[in-house]
């Protein structure tokens, strides 16, 4: 039986004893009210269980919530790890590629900016290459630009 039914049934049961309306002598009158304070008293004592047991429910229901945002936010903080490894390899390869050390060089497809080798430099570049329109790629005398 459910808390909530046996608080229900004490109710009754007081309700009852309180509505009888008979004589009743010293003994059977000490008797009632000894039945009424006890079932007074349980019924009090079992509504109280029906709260904590409430509360009890409220706090594991919180708990899983809690615990559901955290696994939320690690399964967050990984992927977000994982895309930050990823670019810092891809930046690690750009960086690797445009070291004057490096045997492998890269460079974009498309030339986006102005831009001008000096007299001073030759310039290479990996084809094929687009300049975007508006965008003027000036060459010095003395200098070279080779697209291969």
């Amino acid at each position: 039986m459910s808390l909530e039914s046996e608080v229900a049934a004490l109710k009754i049961a007081v309700d009852t004893l309180t509505s009888v309306a008979v004589t009743l002598d010293t003994s059977t009158t000490s008797a009632y009210n000894t039945a009424v304070a006890t079932a007074t008293t349980k019924a009090g004592e079992a509504a109280a269980q029906v709260t904590l047991a409430a509360a009890q429910a409220q706090s594991a229901a919180l708990e899983v919530a809690i615990a559901l945002d955290h696994r939320t936010a690690a399964a967050a903080s990984a992927a977000s790890a994982a895309a930050a490894q990823l670019a810092a390899q891809g930046y690690a390869s750009t960086a690797q590629a445009t070291n004057p050390d490096s045997p492998i060089r890269i460079n974009p497809r498309k030339i986006t900016a102005d831009f001008t080798v000096g007299s001073e430099y030759n310039a290479t570049s990996a084809g094929p290459i687009a300049i975007s329109e508006g965008i003027a790629v000036t060459i010095e005398d003395n200098a070279t630009w080779s697209i291969h």
